[in-house]
């Protein structure tokens, strides 16, 4: 009879009897917000983790518990895709700060576009179900290939229990 363990997961899910640590993932949730993060982890039944709850997307308020058995899991990609609003006012608001003129303010436009033309570029990490439902949870483009890798992980195991 193996041992319980004591051992906790992100979110802190405790480990089951027969349960082991396949992998974990620690990525950024923000382009802009290094200590916004997703933490997973996956073990040989399940996929754990926490991510931030924000208020306007950079003031942290909390976190969220998840928890996803391997067997509910059809695979896990990731996505990427530019948001054309966030990107035209992110132009519109350049121009305007560089018309303006340092001297007269347009710091301030100039600033307010970087954080626009930041946010434009956004990455996912998506879980889709056995129902054809998709969970998704964004991450910052700077940890995509980290999350690709991660991903390709959790189809491996999902491969590994269906065979």
């Amino acid at each position: 009879m193996g041992q319980v363990s004591t051992r906790q997961l992100p979110g802190g899910a405790v480990l089951a009897r027969d349960e082991t640590v396949r992998g974990h993932a620690e990525l950024l949730v923000s382009n802009i917000w290094p200590d916004l993060r997703l933490k997973l982890a996956l073990t040989n039944k399940r996929l754990a983790g926490e991510r931030p709850n924000t208020f306007l997307g950079v003031i942290p308020v909390g976190s969220e518990k998840m928890s996803y058995p391997l067997s509910n899991i059809a695979s896990v990609q990731t996505t990427t895709r530019v948001l054309i609003g966030h990107l035209l006012v992110g132009v519109l608001l350049l121009y305007v700060g560089l018309t303006a003129g340092l001297q007269s303010g347009g710091w301030f436009w100039l600033l307010m576009a970087g954080l626009f033309l930041l946010y434009c570029y956004r990455a996912q990490l998506n879980i889709q179900n056995s129902g054809g439902g998709v969970i998704s949870h964004r991450i910052s483009v700077w940890n995509k290939s980290a999350a690709q890798t991660f991903a390709q992980e959790i189809n491996t195991a999902i491969a590994e229990r269906e065979a």
